[in-house]
């Protein structure tokens, strides 16, 4: 991603810098239910994470739930992270969400 503010003055750079877009992810996490609340309390204090949601019980198998989260990170590196920091979670896969306006 092109750097925007590298042209300016530095004092000009560092008040915009708020507003540099930096994209955005919606994804969900298949998880067992019994593990919700743990997974959402860690992706809560990742950096990087905008907002954690339950998402719902599977109907046809209650055991699984769903965990949707916005964050900066892409699908692979949140698959990565979940792989190396929460091997305790029981969780299934990373999944893109469509967004719906």
């Amino acid at each position: 991603m092109r750097n925007l503010t590298s042209n300016l003055h530095p004092v000009m750079a560092k008040a915009l810098a708020p507003f540099v877009y930096q994209a955005q992810f919606s994804l969900g996490i298949d998880v067992q239910t019994k593990d919700t609340l743990e997974l959402c309390e860690r992706l809560k204090a990742l950096p990087g994470t905008i907002s954690v949601k339950f998402g719902g019980v599977y109907r046809e198998g209650p055991e699984f739930s769903q965990v949707h989260v916005v964050t900066r990170l892409t699908e692979a590196q949140l698959d990565d992270w979940l792989y190396v920091n929460c091997g305790d979670v029981e969780w299934v896969g990373v999944f893109p969400l469509e967004v719906t306006a």
